[in-house]
Formats: C-alpha cells, structure tokens, sequence
C-alpha cells in the first residue's frame, strides 16, 4: 500500500469487549481483518458474568497489532487462530484470559513487546487446519515476549481441537509447544 491508501485503523481509540451474561449469548468483539491496524489503541476483552462468555479481539487475515494495548480479563479471549502468521502488539495484560492460536503449516505466534502476567492461568486454544501436516518432535512458537521471564509452564493451560500428546516448554522468552503421537 502507498502513503495515499486508506486502511482502517483503530488509532488511539479505547474499545471496551463486555462479557455476556448468559453461556448462550457471545459477549462483545472487536475484529481487525484484511490489513486494518490496531495502531495505538486500547483493546479490553472482559470476561462474561457467571458462566456468561467473555468478550473477544480477534484478528485476521493480514491484520497488524503494531503498539496496540491488550487487555484480557477472566474469560476474555484474543483469537488471531485466523491470522496468515505472527502478530505483534505493544503490551498484552493477562488477568487470567484465552488465546486462540492455530499451528501447523502457519503458525500464529504472538509478539508482545511487554508482558504482564497478573493473576490466574491463562487459557491456549490451539488449532490446526490439518493435524496430519503437523511435524512430531518440533517446537511451535506461540508466545514470545521478553515479560516470560517471570512466568511459568503452570501460569498457562492448554486445550487442543484435535488429538496429540504435547509439551509446553518456557526458555528464552519464548512459549513454544511440542507434539508427539498425532492423530489426524
């Protein structure tokens, strides 16, 4: 794109995802798809009331976190499980809160150039588009962020959408995972 195209942005605006009240209500989402920039803004994802589902920031496509602060709240999930690679954000604060991540062919990392990990696990939802693609034995990056120095593998959970035994492993400032015996 050239200095005169037009991309949404979210620029320096502040968006708050409430959670819902009910299980079989979605709470609130905020999405950034095709090439729209978060830039600076301030994306709070709320987890939902009781078993109420929590509010979402999803990103997709070719969509780009740049300094964007992000905020996950009990239940409240980032899904960048969509996204064609990485995704960098400026700050990422994990008051528990989902991530949906996919792996395999693309791997979704995701970059935060600050960390802060406050209270309770936090929740990786991984997926893959075809498990039978996925190599044994080979670390996938999902986090990386220089703030995973005072963290641990307990600090985070993890639920697979298809069958294998894994590992987590936490060194360098990096979260990667690592599976073995994959069922397609």
């Amino acid at each position: 794109t050239g200095a005169d195209a037009k991309q949404a942005t979210a620029a320096n605006g502040i968006f708050h995802n409430l959670g819902s009240a009910s299980a079989d209500e979605g709470g609130g989402y905020t999405s950034f798809k095709n090439q729209s920039l978060a830039a600076d803004a301030t994306l709070i994802a709320y987890g939902g009331v009781g078993a109420g589902q929590g509010g979402k920031i999803i990103f997709q496509d070719q969509a780009e976190g740049q300094n964007a602060t992000i905020q996950l709240i009990g239940n409240g999930t980032l899904d960048i499980s969509g996204m064609e690679g990485s995704l960098s954000v400026g700050t990422l604060t994990l008051m528990q809160g989902a991530i949906a991540l996919s792996v395999g062919e693309t791997t979704t990392t995701l970059n935060a150039t600050t960390l802060n990990l406050t209270c309770g696990q936090t929740s990786l939802s991984l997926s893959t588009s075809d498990a039978s693609k996925l190599a044994a034995n080979t670390p996938y990056m999902l986090l990386a962020s220089p703030g995973l120095s005072g963290c641990s593998i307990e600090d985070f959970s993890v639920t697979l959408e298809f069958a294998a035994e894994f590992a987590l492993n936490l060194a360098d400032g990096a979260l990667t995972v690592t599976f073995s015996h994959i069922r397609s």
